[in-house]
């Protein structure tokens, strides 16, 4: 796991295709869950 401070400086401005970024969102009492999935250059999402 890399800290968001270490990334380097290609994947801090964007200037590259290819670098994604996935977070996950809990639901109340961890009933559900949803991954959301962004490619950071062309600010492509994908929602599950």
């Amino acid at each position: 796991m890399v800290e968001i401070s270490e990334r380097p400086a290609a994947v801090q401005d964007r200037s590259q295709v290819g670098e994604w970024e996935v977070d996950t969102i809990a639901g109340k009492g961890h009933g559900g869950a949803s991954v959301s999935v962004v490619e950071r250059w062309s600010k492509y999402v994908f929602l599950q």
